[in-house]
């Protein structure tokens, strides 16, 4: 849901992986498999063993995962490009938790490809970002 954290952090909002433990697994735990921004929707996967949790890791971190991010963005002062790589080093935001930072010196390197998807296949503007890793959308880095 909006505005849901996916796992817990220091506001003390209920995230969904303690809304799903409760419901789905009863005296039981759910587990996380990857991260979204709080700010972003989008498909979740959580696992209800370590094992699968492991296994859907490894293949997140293998980036055998494809994921498609969609951004809604400002075009009204025109497109400098159509298509482009977004290159930035991400990292742990420990002082607002489970946000990522960009971090030149401790981030992980981040190498997204990225394309503008015409306004006649999704009924309004937006930005296609091709990956396989785990991003944050487009939209978190406009607004840093």
């Amino acid at each position: 849901p909006s505005g849901m954290p996916a796992v817990p952090g220091l506001d003390g909002l209920e995230s969904l992986q303690e809304w799903l433990s409760a419901r789905c697994a009863p005296g039981g735990e759910i587990f996380q498999v990857h991260r979204l921004d709080q700010d972003t929707s989008g498909l979740m996967v959580f696992a209800k063993s370590r094992r699968v949790q492991a296994e859907l890791q490894r293949q997140f971190e293998e980036r055998t995962v494809e994921k498609t991010y969609v951004a809604v963005v400002d075009a009204s002062g025109g497109v400098a490009s159509t298509e482009g790589i977004l290159n930035m080093p991400l990292a742990p935001d420990h002082e607002d938790k489970p946000r990522q930072k960009v971090d030149s010196l401790q981030g992980k390197p981040n190498h997204v490809p990225w394309d503008c998807v015409p306004w006649s296949s999704i009924r309004r503007p937006a930005v296609r970002i091709r990956s396989a890793s785990t991003p944050p959308t487009i939209s978190d880095w406009a607004h840093r």
